[in-house]
């Protein structure tokens, strides 16, 4: 578990170094603020999106792609 748990931890570094943050993008019909990337205790890779003073993580999951 500790070597998958490095493997995520390289994928969102990685991640982060290919997104230039912060950016705006439209998330289940509003426009956030996307201020980076994380990953939950339970290992799952999120977004961090902000809106005004409200503050959201998103699952990758639930992410839409073009």
């Amino acid at each position: 578990m500790p070597e998958r748990n490095a493997k995520r931890k390289i994928h969102i570094r990685m991640s982060e170094d290919h997104l230039s943050t912060p950016f705006k993008n439209g998330m289940f019909g509003v426009e956030v603020t996307v201020e980076g990337v994380d990953m939950t205790e339970n290992e799952l890779m999120v977004a961090v999106c902000t809106r005004g003073k409200s503050q959201q993580r998103v699952p990758r999951r639930e992410w839409m792609t073009p």
